[in-house]
């Protein structure tokens, strides 16, 4: 149990600093517009995104919103700690690759403006935060309902 924790907190500190080198790699040596295509649909390139994802809103909104998100994940956090339950790996899994996804997006609007994006699929550009983040609410979702549906303690009143 002690591993799975550890590797629960390890696991997105790495992938934190791994996306801040690549985003470092991406400001410093790509220009715009001009990257490596690495599959056919898939190219590593440096694309300056100063709205929320797809580039909608504006920075302050989507600065504004980031803070919102932050406080949320906090509200959850301490609710579980008031609670007095332990959290579980899983839990603390998502809790994490969330909290170290929106840290790095966040870093980048305070000091740039905006978020540094590097892969770009199809017609969307995307951070290894971005992913980090998508991929702990996806724990949280299919944690609270792993096979969809109703869960037992959860029944409708068909009146």
């Amino acid at each position: 149990m002690r591993v799975k924790r550890a590797l629960a907190v390890v696991l997105p500190i790495a992938l934190l600093a791994l996306d801040r080198l690549a985003k470092w790699y991406a400001f410093a040596a790509l220009p715009p517009g001009r990257g490596a295509v690495l599959v056919s649909g898939l190219s590593y390139e440096y694309f300056y995104n100063p709205g929320l994802a797809f580039s909608l809103f504006s920075p302050i909104v989507a600065t504004i919103a980031s803070a919102l998100a932050f406080m949320s994940l906090a509200a959850f956090a301490l609710r579980h700690r008031l609670a007095g339950k332990p959290l579980r790996t899983r839990d603390l899994c998502s809790f994490m690759l969330i909290a170290a996804g929106g840290a790095s997006n966040v870093y980048d609007r305070i000091i740039g403006g905006g978020v540094t994006d590097y892969i770009i699929f199809a017609r969307s550009a995307w951070n290894i935060a971005d992913i980090m983040i998508l991929a702990g609410i996806a724990l949280m979702i299919f944690e609270r309902n792993p096979k969809g549906g109703i869960s037992a303690d959860r029944k409708i009143n068909k009146t």
